[in-house]
């Protein structure tokens, strides 16, 4: 050990036997302080494994007990994402306890599908945040700013050039890319306008800043009351942008119930106390908190529901008591 790259050996996996070829990550097998090694196997025809699983390699003519194995990756990275193969990687990967190996794995390939959805490495996201914020400020007329499409289609081609995506985890990615352009614009070092993305720090950015400050004041003093209009009116009479919104929400500025219900976060914390003393007092009905705070049961229902979910009350066949949280 270590046999020579491409050197043929039989893989005794389980059940299964398979031809194997050693293909050393970056030219060859690293090696670990505990006289363990790191390396690549090339299979013949796929096997059924997954990290941890135990294998022996052997010479196919003496049946001589190469090595043995212990899968730390059963989908290798390849494509663009070969290149993050490095010692210091392998090696994180091949002392990983089970609570962490999740993310070492990340890290080693810079993006991996979880649920429908993209993870991406931090340096990876950092490196888009990186290209994005450039990209608007290299537009022709950086005042203008860049076509959030074509920024878009740009932080793709940057994701495929440092890690290998799949075709179909396409939505995924967008999805990604999306939520790199968004955390650029809650961090202030982009501003959204439209359908224009422009660097912070010009006057048309500043003027929008102002603007876009103005229209969020405007949809808290909206939601600012004890039956506050539907969200969508709300947002539509205050002249807010969707993003503006997940922005006040990310902030703890507003707290959404549902969709379309949302108050601002101290006019919901002062319902719930209000809610959790008229249970101390006894079991609270809807209809004793509808009437307590004058609303109806568009938003005492949902409200309710809420302040259960969230363990502040507790719902009993009787009425709704005071919660774990309370």
């Amino acid at each position: 050990w270590p046999p020579r790259p491409a050197a043929a050996l039989r893989l005794h996996h389980w059940t299964s036997t398979t031809d194997a070829a050693v293909r050393p990550p970056r030219g060859r097998v690293v090696p670990l302080p505990d006289g363990r090694a790191v390396a690549v196997l090339a299979l013949a025809e796929p096997i059924a494994t997954m990290a941890g699983a135990s294998a022996v390699l052997r010479d196919p003519g003496s049946a001589r007990a190469v090595a043995g194995v212990t899968v730390l990756d059963p989908r290798p990275p390849r494509g663009a994402a070969r290149r993050r193969m490095t010692n210091e990687r392998l090696a994180a990967l091949a002392t990983a306890g089970e609570p962490e190996l999740a993310a070492r794995l990340l890290d080693l390939h810079g993006a991996r599908t979880d649920g429908g959805r993209l993870l991406l490495a931090g340096d990876v996201r950092s490196a888009l945040a990186g290209a994005g914020a450039a990209f608007a400020s290299s537009a022709e007329t950086p005042s203008s700013g860049a076509s959030a499409a074509a920024l878009r289609t740009e932080l793709l081609r940057t994701a495929r050039r440092l890690v290998t995506l799949d075709r179909a985890s396409e939505p995924a990615t967008v999805a990604a890319i999306d939520g790199v352009i968004d955390d650029l614009v809650a961090s202030g070092q982009l501003m959204r306008d439209g359908d224009r993305v422009r660097p912070a720090g010009s006057p048309e950015a500043d003027a929008g800043t102002a603007a876009r400050e103005a229209a969020m004041a405007r949809l808290e003093r909206a939601l600012d009351v004890d039956v506050p209009p539907s969200l969508a009116d709300a947002v539509r009479a205050a002249g807010c942008a969707p993003d503006a919104v997940v922005a006040l929400e990310r902030a703890g500025r507003i707290v959404r119930v549902e969709d379309d219900l949302a108050w601002t976060a101290p006019r919901y914390a002062a319902l719930r106390e209000r809610a959790v003393a008229l249970a101390r007092q006894g079991p609270l009905a809807p209809a004793a908190f509808r009437d307590a705070i004058g609303g109806n049961r568009r938003i005492v229902m949902p409200l309710l529901e809420d302040f259960d979910r969230k363990g502040f009350l507790r719902r009993t066949p009787a009425g709704h008591l005071p919660g774990p949280k309370a």
